[in-house]
């Protein structure tokens, strides 16, 4: 049972879109509601649904006020409302419910005696101020919900978004609201700055954004014009400021938390309370809370970043004494050294052993020529196919031209380069498939028939961990439209696949494991065999200077093949390697990547790390004449 002190509040979402859009804008504004991270409804439910939902956050917890949310939750269809707010207060929940109000005096006879505190949004003292945010008209149904409410003696409360400019009205805004605290009881009064997570853009930052200090400072000055009224600012945090933990449970049983990174593309999807239960979610929220970090080096993936992603995923690990089964010849000593964990490849194993259709499809991102990391993905699938699986290799032609914005005739000499590098590596083309995304128009059809199944929500939780880092490096700096193409059209590339009848596994870095996850959730969707679709995930390789993965979009984090030869051989020899455990030495996660190094070798490379001795210099040689050959194969 989560206490109520571990929980004292649950926000229940029963759909995640809204009415405010469509308001028309004034005429100086930005538009309505722009602030917001808009969303088309995602949640799919029925009132049993709901019912079964509520029961299981009151059987698991003390918690005793559900805020309903979205979303606006009072929509112009039936979303469950009236059955959800009744059967909450039923269960014994206090009940608020965050609206903007529009449509709220149309189903109010429904959900009156249901409802203890009405939170009301209201950004201005007047029309000039409260329109400008969320359309013309806005105000004026804000004051006649205010004046229906006070008159009907209800519990009131107050959300307000501020500018630089509005924050200067919060006195008038304060006078407003101490006018209804005279009338009826106002509980509290929230207002927020910019929030600027994962999600934010520039444009947003821009208009809404604006220094702390000053944000704080208007808030103090209106806290003793509101005899009676709780006020609560939520200022814009720094990256190593968490947010509050809070907990979401949409009213089809998925429960999300917000673990605080400003960071964070998004809140994390935990799991479902109706298959997993309510505390158990929760209580992995907490554990991955503590284990998540803030601030600019937030991402450093160690064991407690794997341990993270195959709690919080369910994955099954690799090397970790619970994998059972060996793929094409390699045993689970062997898939230990190059990859770290699992969703559903014990399944592809055995449809490789029955002479099922299967097929292994990695790709590469053409940002530049391949860092060490790019080389061991592409040996990897080598070795696979040396072992008699079909294997496919994806050169991402498009997603470099949509997603990073490379010029088109630098990513098809790119594309030039990276296929006669792949086959100089050892990769038959007669035997697999090769290909580049431009031109394979039966895949561009599946994504577009894959789009009617995933929304812009879907896109942005599928954000790879790293993108934080990627901001902060000036890579980009948030998730615009080519991103999103090129992130659809690497899901169809995986669902192409599984339409053509086949078992999938899809070899990719950790910090990509969403992108499977996303295919997956789409195939769903559509109705394919989603659970023949599995993904098999590599260890990151650290990055030199600090940085946490060697990666062709932040210069200085590694080596690549465009260097000279004597230049990679000085920065690895000169890598002190003091890392204190194995995940963390670039080195000795490079050894383990080679195809000929199996899980008795890493072990004694691991074990001779440790001693510090002249075998582990062996190996460091040996590591740096294997990489050199092998980078020699790059085009020049």
């Amino acid at each position: 049972m989560l206490t109520h002190e571990e929980l004292a509040i649950v926000h229940l979402v029963l759909n995640t879109d809204c009415n405010a859009w469509d308001l028309a804008p004034t005429s100086d504004s930005p538009g309505v509601c722009r602030f917001c991270y808009r969303a088309r409804n995602r949640v799919k439910t029925d009132a049993d649904t709901v019912r079964r939902v509520i029961d299981e956050v009151r059987s698991e917890s003390e918690a005793h006020r559900c805020v309903f949310t979205g979303g606006d939750p009072v929509m112009p269809y039936d979303n469950h409302l009236e059955v959800a707010l009744r059967h909450a207060t039923e269960a014994g929940f206090e009940t608020n419910l965050h609206t903007n109000g529009l449509l709220l005096s149309e189903r109010y006879a429904g959900l009156r005696d249901h409802v203890t505190v009405y939170s009301l949004a209201v950004d201005g003292p007047d029309s000039g101020t409260a329109d400008w945010f969320r359309g013309r008209g806005y105000f004026e149904r804000f004051l006649s919900n205010v004046e229906f409410l006070t008159a009907d003696r209800r519990r009131l409360a107050f959300n307000t978004f501020t500018t630089a400019g509005s924050v200067k009205e919060l006195p008038r805004l304060a006078r407003l609201i101490a006018g209804a605290t005279q009338r009826t009881e106002v509980e509290y009064w929230l207002i927020s700055q910019y929030r600027p997570i994962g999600r934010t853009d520039t444009r947003k930052a821009q208009i809404y954004g604006f220094e702390q200090d000053d944000f704080v400072r208007a808030v103090d000055g209106v806290r003793g014009m509101v005899d009676g009224v709780e006020i609560f600012a939520q200022p814009t945090r720094a990256l190593e400021d968490p947010y509050p933990f809070r907990v979401w449970v949409l009213a089809d049983g998925t429960v999300t938390a917000d673990l605080g990174s400003v960071a964070a593309p998004r809140n994390e999807e935990l799991g479902n309370l109706l298959v997993d239960g309510f505390e158990p979610l929760v209580r992995r929220a907490f554990t991955l809370r503590e284990k998540k970090p803030v601030g600019r080096n937030l991402m450093k993936f160690d064991t407690a970043y794997y341990e993270s992603v195959i709690d919080q995923h369910r994955y099954e690990r690799l090397g970790l004494g619970t994998i059972d089964f060996g793929l094409a010849g390699m045993s689970p000593d062997d898939l230990r050294t190059k990859w770290v964990c699992h969703t559903g490849a014990r399944q592809f194993a055995e449809a490789v052993a029955a002479g099922q259709p299967t097929i292994v499809t990695t790709g590469v991102g053409l940002g530049g020529p391949p860092h060490a990391g790019t080389l061991f993905q592409l040996l990897r699938a080598v070795k696979l196919q040396q072992c008699g699986l079909d294997v496919q290799i994806v050169l991402g032609d498009l997603d470099s031209y949509n997603a990073r914005r490379t010029p088109l005739d630098s990513v098809r000499k790119l594309a030039d380069q990276y296929e006669e590098f792949v086959l100089r590596l050892g990769f038959d083309a007669e035997r697999g498939v090769l290909r580049r995304q431009e031109g394979e128009t039966d895949v561009m059809a599946t994504a577009f028939l894959l789009s009617r199944h995933l929304d812009d929500d879907d896109f942005q939780w599928a954000e790879e961990d790293l993108a934080g880092l990627y901001r902060n490096h000036g890579v980009f700096d948030h998730l615009n439209y080519g991103m999103k193409q090129a992130t659809l059209l690497m899901a169809a590339d995986f669902v192409h696949l599984l339409r053509e009848g086949r078992h999938v596994l899809v070899s990719l870095g950790v910090d990509e494991h969403k992108y499977v996850a996303l295919a997956r959730r789409g195939a769903e969707r559509w109705g394919l065999p989603a659970d023949r679709l599995s993904g098999i995930y590599t260890k990151m390789i650290p990055g030199l200077g600090g940085l946490p993965k060697m990666s062709k979009s932040i210069p200085g984090s590694g080596i690549d093949a465009s260097m000279y030869a004597e230049d990679i051989q000085a920065l690895l020899t000169a890598d002190n390697d003091v890392a204190p455990t194995d995940d963390g030495s670039a080195l000795l996660q490079m050894y383990a990547c080679l195809p000929e190094v199996d899980g008795r070798e890493c072990d004694l490379a691991s074990n001779a790390r440790r001693d510090g001795g002249p075998e582990w210099r062996a190996v460091r040689e040996q590591l740096v004449e294997r990489i050199l050959s092998l980078f020699s194969h790059w085009p020049k």
